[in-house]
């Protein structure tokens, strides 16, 4: 398989997963999990409310894009 080949696969693979809303929940999950190593693997207390929304994937999804957006945006104010 030649180097276009494969680029143009991971295209594909990756149109699709964005498509599904994969890849954004593989992303989430993906940061919750290094910002979990990265406080020890120690898992903080979370409020009740908070501990029902993680537990749905959706929540997860939505925890994590919400870190993302602060992180983001707290970085490009610094």
């Amino acid at each position: 398989m030649s180097d276009a080949d494969v680029e143009r696969l991971k295209g594909l693979v990756r149109g699709t997963l964005e498509a599904n809303g994969v890849l954004g929940q593989v992303r989430a999950e993906l940061l919750a999990e290094v910002c979990r190593a990265a406080d020890g693997g120690q898992p903080k207390r979370t409020p009740a409310a908070a501990a029902r929304l993680l537990q749905a994937p959706a929540g997860r999804l939505l925890a994590g894009l919400v870190r993302e957006f602060l992180e983001f945006y707290s970085r490009g104010e610094a």
